[in-house]
């Protein structure tokens, strides 16, 4: 499907980058009101490989320039992640095309900032916009989605993977909606009192400056509350803004605390504002002492242990099984009393008696008569009012409360809340005595209600005395004590507040007792060892909490205050997974010509070994980052596309293996189909749910968005096959070879064979002595120390074994000899071209040059079925159940094989051996053990033996290589082989350069010379091919890789049989 990438900033439109025609995507990407408009054009697919974008991270900055360029990984970054819906989806059609819309609403992108901590962001900010990926084979979901320029770019064969540069780096101007401003006054309790909007506009875009004046008091069910706390939170969450927490508890002034400022965020704002009654300010007057009962100074915080070393930060992110803590802090008590001063006057009576006695003269008395004396006794009676004052004081009031407990709730706790009883904990012991009864507070004072004081003579002159009018108050005041008081009684601590000591007319005052009660220790209101279990998911957990204070002394019915507790953090719950997968590289056992170098090798018949560590880069923050990750790790799996074995354990191709190490060997079968394969790895957090798709739960690499559960990666490799084993096991120049071949009297094979090397095809040394390695020279042979070097006109007979997909009938093995000719000292090796005489056809061709056209036409055909080559009847018959042909006709047709310039190994010459194949790991003692979905052929023809034939003619002639014969016979006339340009008394050595073809292109070489120095395998070097060679006559000869045949020219089939043999 044609597509391309249109971005889209308001009413512009920008075409960022041309279509890369086979897999593009055609893309609008619009930000209006705060959401994202996302709009494709999509045409016909042209191919089944393709792509779609199923979401975006959006970052501040870009990835791929800038300071903070990282090579096209936003997910590094700072970033928000925002996927796809279907809901959000809307489909139009024409007869070509397909218009999809995807409408991103506000409330997702406002979440994602929100969440990714973008939430200063504000309108007409620059954002970055890097697409998510999700490979699609065939319209089905190919693997996990892709985040990263270099995954994508890397993870199918793409056209132009470079063009997917433009997918990164988006540069958008956010266009924010406008979002709601909310005021709310709430009592202490959580009782929402009042919700007011803000009074400059409802509706306020991102990154507006606000400013908000808190009322100072409000009346709520005829109680007056005031302002004491105040804090911001965000609107669409609840939970508030960290930092913004203000209280007159904690020392802040009112102002500060009543005065708010904050730019808006997305998704809007509500300003909180925490109320308590009103308290009288505390009163201490001549009558009376009042202290009111104020709300508590709450913090509450949950954190991840250790306490003090927090190996977490729970806001940014926590796995499961990790453990928390939660600390509650408070005042120790709470106090609340009322004393009055009782004051007053009391009456009492004293009855005062006096006698007067009187003494005077009769004024009627002459001076002539006797003076007559008078006298009067005379009792006064008064009652007197003698007052006295008193003053004491009581307990009018008092209520005293402790910490019963804390409740914090939060989902991530077992039973989703913790209660918290203080541990460790006192307050001041009080203690009182409070009586309304004044009798027991007074003691009225016992006197003598009635006294005669001493009596007084008063004595006149002439006229009876006047009784004096005397104030006999003193007398009675003499007689009234003070009346003595007591107060209630009342001790805190060490501290007599009120003491009950009797004393005349007044007590003494309480004593104050100062200041609100301490906040409690860390240690009071603490719980650790909160380990968060493993099937709570990720996401963000609000908390919410309380605090019951219950009383402790109280005159009147109160049991229990209930105060909420504001601002608790939120835990976020992310259970981080990594996967970074590798394969072992199996280039030095890869035989391919043109290998893919992105893709490690994976070679048929070997082991490899998968790397999937829980070790890795996670996200940069508290507790992540790079570390260890297995605590939280599930399993880790890999699902191969192919079948493997570990160890003896077989696994079908597509099954999902759990993994227990780091390192894993696997073995590759044969019956694997070569090519490229995707291996995928998964590695699942502890806490995955259960859904139907999991790969809705994927992430590349590691899951840094929460919502993802699984980490995955894949690891693409190419399989190759391999090719191998050539030995030479029969030599025609009978009888000097027969009985080194033959048994006797037999054609049947004695099994002796000269192979390629002294080791096998996987480098390990066998028993095999380097004499019996080719090309042979002079004591080469095991019989006749004289022989070895090879005589013209005489056959070799060698095979060759190849594993992997070469069982079609176009698969064949081309082999090219190239000629050189060394000394007899075994030196001066120069490539030389080689002439010979033969009869092709019916015409004896004289001077035929070997890679002429004519030579070409020189065919000889050979069958495999021919005793010569010596193929046993049970290969045979294995051959014809493979291929279902007859053993007659395998056996008696001849088909072409080789010409002297190029030997063409085709089907006709193949066999396969796969039935006797045992995986290097699994002791099968039969095939009837191979796994039941693997059948017999298939594994059976995976192997192939193909058998082949070479000669060079009896009567060769050897020149320089590209000696111009041609013109010298046309310069000079007929030859006479004595020229000086015929190379004579020498060896010549015949150097195969060996392939296999597939599907009509060369696969596999034996030397692989060009790739060889990339750590690619050369066969011949692993196979331990002897480079230098001394024979019986202390003669060294250097040979070069792929060297098979040393020919003596000199010594010919021709010239044996001139001597009379027969062979």
């Amino acid at each position: 499907m044609n597509k391309k990438w249109i971005l889209i900033l308001v009413v512009a439109c920008i075409v960022f980058w041309k279509s890369p025609e086979s897999f593009a995507e055609n893309t609008g990407v619009t930000t209006v009101e705060g959401g994202i408009k996302f709009i494709t054009v999509d045409t016909k697919a042209v191919s089944s490989i393709r792509w779609k974008t199923v979401g975006f991270t959006v970052t501040r900055e870009p990835c791929l320039s800038g300071e903070a360029s990282n090579g096209g990984y936003p997910q590094k970054l700072k970033c928000a992640t925002i996927y796809l819906k279907e809901e959000w989806k809307k489909e139009r059609e024409t007869e070509s095309t397909v218009y999809v819309t995807f409408t991103i609403p506000k409330e997702a992108v406002n979440a994602a900032f929100i969440q990714a901590g973008f939430d200063e962001i504000q309108n007409n900010d620059i954002i970055y916009l890097h697409g998510i990926f999700q490979v699609m084979h065939n319209g089905i979901a190919y693997g996990s989605k892709i985040y990263d320029l270099p995954s994508i770019m890397r993870a199918e064969n793409w056209k132009n993977p470079n063009d997917f540069r433009d997918r990164f780096d988006i540069k958008v101007r956010y266009e924010a909606a406008l979002e709601p401003v909310e005021l709310q006054y709430k009592t202490a309790s959580g009782a929402i009192i009042k919700t007011e909007l803000y009074d400059k506009a409802r509706w306020v875009k991102p990154g507006t400056m606000l400013a908000v004046t808190f009322r100072k008091e409000m009346v709520y069910r005829n109680t007056t509350y005031e302002l004491y706390k105040s804090y911001i939170q965000y609107y669409i969450s609840g939970r508030a803004i960290e930092g913004t927490g203000r209280s007159l508890l904690n020392g802040e002034s009112e102002a500060s605390i009543q005065n708010r400022t904050i730019r808006q965020r997305p998704g809007g704002v509500r300003f909180v504002a925490i109320m308590r009654e009103t308290p009288s300010k505390e009163t201490i007057t001549e009558t009376e002492q009042i202290r009111n009962l104020e709300s508590p100074d709450i913090s509450a915080v949950i954190g991840a242990e250790e306490r003090g070393k927090e190996f977490f930060d729970v806001t940014e992110g926590i796995p499961v099984k990790e453990n928390l803590y939660v600390n509650v802090m408070s005042q120790s008590y709470l106090l609340s009393y009322h004393f009055k001063k009782i004051y007053g006057t009391k009456s009492f009576y004293v009855t005062i008696q006096k006698t007067y006695h009187l003494k005077w003269n009769d004024s009627n008395s002459t001076e002539e008569q006797e003076i007559v004396q008078k006298k009067e006794e005379k009792t006064i009676t008064k009652k007197i009012k003698v007052e006295r004052t008193y003053s004491y004081w009581v307990i009018e009031s008092l209520q005293y409360y402790k910490i019963k407990n804390a409740v914090v709730r939060n989902k991530v706790f077992p039973n989703q809340s913790i209660v918290l009883v203080p541990k460790n904990y006192s307050i001041p012991q009080l203690v009182y005595q409070a009586d309304s009864d004044e009798n027991n507070h007074m003691k009225i004072p016992v006197y003598q209600d009635t006294v005669i004081i001493p009596s007084e003579s008063l004595t006149g002159s002439n006229q009876r005395p006047e009784i004096p009018s005397e104030n006999f108050s003193t007398y009675a005041q003499q007689q009234v004590p003070q009346i003595l008081v007591a107060n209630d009684f009342l001790t805190m601590g060490q501290q007599i507040v009120m003491d009950k000591h009797w004393r005349e007319k007044e007590t003494n005052p309480p004593k104050e007792i100062i200041g609100q009660a301490a906040i409690t220790g860390e240690n009071v209101l603490f719980q650790d060892d909160l380990s968060i279990a493993q099937h709570i998911l990720n996401q963000e957990y609000a908390a919410s909490g309380n605090i019951t204070y219950e009383t402790v002394s109280t005159t009147e019915n109160h049991n229990e205050l209930v105060y909420e507790i504001e601002g608790i953090n939120p835990v976020v719950v992310h259970t981080p997974v990594i996967c970074d997968a590798m394969v072992s590289n199996g280039v030095p056992y890869n035989q391919m010509l043109n290998p893919d170098k992105t893709r490690a090798s994976l070679v048929l018949d070997k082991t490899f070994s998968l790397y999937l560590p829980t070790e890795g880069e996670h996200l940069y923050q508290t507790g992540y980052g790079y570390r260890d990750y297995e605590r939280y790790t599930k399993c880790r799996q890999v699902q191969f596309p192919f079948d493997v074995y570990i160890g003896s354990q077989y696994y079908c191709k597509y099954t999902w293996i759990t993994l227990e190490d780091d390192w894993t060997e696997f073995y590759l079968p044969i019956w694997v189909k070569e090519g490229c394969y995707e291996i995928q790895c998964r590695s699942i957090a502890v806490n995955i749910p259960t859904v139907q798709n999991e790969t809705l739960l994927e992430e590349n690499l590691a899951n840094l968005n929460p919502a993802h559960y699984i980490a995955s990666d894949s690891v693409c490799v190419e399989i190759s096959g391999r090719l191998y084993g050539l030995s030479i096991y029969d030599i025609s120049d009978y009888p000097t070879w027969q009985a080194v071949f033959r048994q006797t009297d037999s054609l049947k094979p004695t099994g002796f064979t000269y192979w390629a090397g002294i080791n096998n095809q996987d480098g390990k040394r066998m028993d095999r002595s380097s004499r019996n390695t080719i090309p042979l020279v002079k004591g080469s042979h095991p019989y006749d120390s004289t022989e070895g070097i090879l005589k013209t006109g005489y056959s070799i007979r060698y095979y060759l074994t190849t594993i992997g997909n070469m069982y079609e009938e176009s698969d064949s093995i081309v082999i090219k000899p190239e000629f050189y000719y060394i000394d007899k000292t075994g030196e001066n090796r120069t490539e030389v071209d080689v002439y010979y005489s033969e009869t092709i056809g019916e015409e004896k061709e004289i001077l035929v040059r070997i890679g002429s056209k004519r030579d070409a036409e020189n065919v000889k055909n050979r069958a495999l079925g021919s005793p010569f080559l010596a193929v046993s009847k049970e290969e045979l018959k294995v051959k014809c159940k493979v291929t279902g042909e007859t053993i007659d006709s395998i056996r008696n047709k001849k088909y072409p094989m080789f010409c002297f310039q190029s030997v063409q190994l085709n089907e006709n010459f193949r066999t396969y051996i796969g039935d006797t194949y045992i995986p290097i790991q699994k002791n099968y003692s039969s095939m009837n053990e191979l796994p039941i979905n693997v059948s017999w052929k298939t594994v059976t023809r995976s192997m192939q033996k193909w058998y082949g034939e070479y000669y060079l003619p009896s009567k060769i002639y050897v020149v320089p290589k590209a000696f111009p014969l041609k013109a010298y016979y046309e310069n000079n006339g007929a030859f006479d082989f004595k020229e000086d340009f015929w190379l004579k008394k020498g060896y010549l050595v015949v150097n195969f350069s060996i392939k296999t073809i597939q599907d009509g292109k060369e696969h596999l070489s034996y030397v692989n010379k060009k790739n060889q120095q990339n750590g690619y395998c050369n066969m011949w070097e692993m196979e331990g091919f002897s480079r230098e060679k001394t024979d019986n006559e202390y003669t060294t000869f250097s040979f070069r890789d792929g060297d098979s045949i040393l020919y003596d020219w000199n010594r010919s089939a021709a010239s044996d049989y001139k001597v009379g043999g027969t062979h």
